[in-house]
């Protein structure tokens, strides 16, 4: 007789890219959950997330190269050929786009981030995560800076 094995659940732990104390468990089968960092120990992966408009969306390392999360659904950048775009839609209002072999598949139109006293070395554009994904998805390393 065999006996039933229970499977582990893996889970990625992310950074939240704009609150320090957040941590995303996103686990294997796509649930996820936010934590403080004051509630586990944890080892974190590669990776940032955000959490906007009732949204996770994320960054990690793979082997495969970066993986994009959009809460329940996972993208790999160099296989589904994703870009990355932000439009200016007013002083206040950008709109960020990522398209799937043309195809868009995720919107988000938000504030702009308050850039006020962050640090002397930060432009806008760093502490904005999405744009910091348009900025990092151009670089040449951009694939094998998150690649595991």
């Amino acid at each position: 007789m065999v006996a039933n094995k229970k499977r582990a659940m893996k889970s990625i732990y992310l950074q939240n890219f704009e609150k320090y104390q957040d941590v995303l468990e996103y686990r294997d089968d796509a649930s996820y959950s936010i934590q403080s960092k004051n509630d586990i120990v944890v080892e974190e992966t590669n990776g940032v997330y955000v959490y906007k408009d009732g949204k996770v969306i994320g960054i990690y390392s793979s082997i495969d190269g970066p993986v994009i999360i959009i809460n329940d659904y996972r993208y790999i950048v160099r296989t589904d050929r994703l870009q990355f775009e932000i439009e200016e839609l007013s002083m206040n209002e950008r709109k960020f786009t990522i398209t799937k072999n043309g195809v868009t598949i995720f919107e988000l139109q938000y504030p702009k981030i308050q850039f006020v006293d962050f640090d002397p070395w930060s432009s806008e554009d760093d502490v904005d995560f999405f744009c910091w994904i348009v900025k990092m998805s151009k670089k040449n390393n951009f694939i094998s800076e998150y690649s595991l």
